[in-house]
């Protein structure tokens, strides 16, 4: 069996320590080497969503043309499915291995490669993304501070808002879970103070120069709900990374409960401050325009916590890119896929700040990746449902034949869900530059792609899996023995 990650034995003291490089990748990590407790996982996402991005996403959703209470609403609502990662985070314990190695279960060993191709695409995106966030705030704090940044100064916070990310990232599992404690309650503590400052300035009776009704309402707001919805659904591949390393019989209760909440709450309050402050200064620019409604003495502290924020927010992407990296078949240890990454998601960072118009950047990023997420977050959720979190380490780990090897490796009720499901979700999406025919003459340009996204490719493999079950001679068995699915 590949020891991917590292050679040192397990139970080691720097298995998994602060401060230390992280020996293991994708293997199943030893029972012996577990620690941790589900209560940690309510900081390690809080902090981790005290970003930006949703300041933005309100703001956008202003732009749309809803009024607050429809922009409150679509807040809301996209931000609840905060709920389906707390699920998906739960066979962690039991398998003892990351998202994108569980999902060997649903497509395959080789059925499996797209998936982590996806993952690892859309993981190193919001990689460049946070990136670029985190050094426009630093270029306007350098302003605060009395330094005008040129080119030669914006390309050296970048270098160092890279280097920050990716050490940490580097170091691993054990560093970013202390790295998220420790300024959970600083970044929090702010986010306070900024929602106290900002308040009194809101316009409660505010209204679109253009009041929107019937199908117009309609399309703005299902864009809207839609463009939340990615917040929650980007995590899809990361969540069962930050559970392997729960001893065995933590409680998937506590689990689900302390992800939701740690990763529910700043996503919610943020975006609904988004969409309040939006009424008051102007929604295309937030973060800059939001200086007109603090004190002078905040503002650079607002702008710390955009930077550090998007520190915490990209550690946990970072990480389980590199995990992503080496389920598609790159046999090298952790470090060195996170190194990889580093330079991929560095370039294309510096590519969005120096090269690319940003804003489209992210818009056109968001909208073809939710063509996986959807269908994705869906099925793994399923799956684990139907599997009562029950899957075998050893055998997802295992390269060749076993549990999980299906036909040649590929699980065809996965994978003809998954494509099913995406396609699905595309023909009812309208992004920038493609305009789903169903969304288009069924919907009127409205857009649920998400939603449908996910119900189709979720029932899809439902209803595929149990006419596989059917098949199967031992009806009464808790956990279905996938080899016999096989046949």
């Amino acid at each position: 069996m590949t020891d991917i990650g590292g050679a040192h034995g397990a139970g080691e003291p720097d298995a998994d320590r602060v401060g230390a490089i992280e020996v293991r990748g994708i293997q199943v990590i030893p029972e012996s080497d577990r620690h941790g407790e589900p209560r940690e996982l309510f900081f390690v996402w809080m902090t981790s969503n005290i970003t930006v991005l949703y300041l933005v996403f309100g703001g956008i959703l202003i732009t749309l043309g809803l009024n607050i209470w429809q922009a409150l609403l679509a807040a809301l609502i996209g931000n609840v499915f905060y709920v389906l990662i707390g699920i998906a985070a739960t066979p962690g314990p039991k398998a003892g291995t990351s998202t994108l190695m569980v999902s060997r279960a649903q497509y395959g060993h080789n059925g499996n490669r797209l998936s982590s191709f996806f993952a690892w695409l859309s993981l190193v995106g919001f990689e460049a993304i946070n990136l670029a966030f985190g050094a426009f705030a630093l270029f306007a704090l350098a302003g605060e501070l009395g330094w005008q940044v040129g080119d030669g100064g914006k390309a050296l916070l970048l270098a160092l808002n890279i280097a920050v990310t990716f050490g940490l990232a580097v170091l691993g599992h054990a560093t970013i879970v202390r790295f998220q404690q420790l300024f959970a309650l600083a970044l929090g503590g702010i986010c306070v103070l900024l929602v106290a400052l900002t308040l009194g300035d809101v316009n409660w009776s505010y209204q679109p120069k253009t009041p929107l009704h019937g199908t117009a309402a309609w399309v703005a707001f299902s864009a809207g709900l839609t463009l939340v919805l990615t917040g929650p659904l980007s995590w899809c591949p990361v969540p069962v990374d930050f559970t392997r390393y729960m001893p065995r019989k933590s409680s998937a209760a506590k689990i689900t409960l302390y992800t939701t909440l740690g990763a529910l709450t700043p996503a919610l309050v943020l975006t609904a401050l988004g969409v309040l402050v939006s009424t008051a200064v102007d929604p295309s620019d937030l973060t800059n325009s939001i200086k007109g409604i603090v004190p002078s003495w905040f503002y650079p502290l607002f702008l710390i916590v955009v930077a550090v924020g998007t520190i915490a927010n990209n550690v946990l992407g970072i990480y389980s890119s590199g995990l992503a990296l080496q389920s598609l078949g790159l046999n090298v240890p952790r470090y060195v896929a996170v190194s990889i990454d580093a330079t991929i998601g560095g370039g294309m960072a510096f590519y969005a700040v120096f090269v690319s118009d940003f804003t489209t950047t992210l818009s056109e990023f968001l909208q073809w990746a939710l063509f996986w997420w959807a269908p994705f977050l869906a099925i793994f959720i399923v799956d684990l449902a139907l599997r009562r979190r029950e899957y075998d380490g050893a055998e997802l780990e295992r390269e060749r034949g076993g549990a999980y090897w299906y036909d040649s490796g590929f699980n065809w009720r996965g994978m003809t869900a998954l494509i099913v499901g995406g396609v699905l979700t595309a023909l009812l999406a309208q992004t920038t530059h493609f305009k789903g025919p169903l969304s288009t003459h069924l919907l009127s340009g409205g857009d649920i792609s998400a939603l449908v996204g996910m119900a189709v490719g979720g029932g899809l493999y439902w209803a595929l899996w149990r006419a596989g079950e059917v098949a199967v001679p031992s009806a009464d068995r808790t956990v279905i023995d996938e080899r016999e699915l096989a046949t």
